[in-house]
């Protein structure tokens, strides 16, 4: 081990040397919002809707770079319905319910899943 990463040798390599294996320390956090901004399923965040439909996720502890957030309706929403990411920060992504036909904000429940370093 080298500073806390393992070292690992190669059993193919004629000299007999060591690759030094890059560690990334993820962090994951999902979760199922309901049309009202409550959490359904899920740790690590709280939720809310604000007066302009906005449904804010906030992680209980932050990430040291922005993190990378995938959503979905969950069933119950029209199926034509999407979710798109507003903002994404450190400590809280934004998502809206939207109408792709006409492009209105909308209301209806989601899933997500943020992943990151801690």
């Amino acid at each position: 081990m080298s500073n806390g990463v393992p070292i690992w040798k190669d059993a193919n390599s004629s000299s007999g040397g060591s690759v030094e294996a890059v560690e990334s320390v993820t962090r994951i956090i999902k979760g199922e919002v309901n049309s009202s901004g409550n959490v359904v399923s899920g740790v690590g965040f709280t939720a809310n809707k604000n007066g302009s439909n906005d449904y804010i996720i906030t992680f209980n502890q932050s990430f040291s770079e922005k993190p990378v957030v995938v959503s979905n309706l969950v069933s119950g929403s029209p199926r034509y319905f999407t979710t798109e990411i507003k903002s994404i920060t450190t400590n809280s992504v934004i998502i809206k319910v939207i109408d792709p036909i006409n492009g209105a904000i909308m209301t209806g429940g989601f899933t997500f899943i943020v992943m990151g370093t801690k």
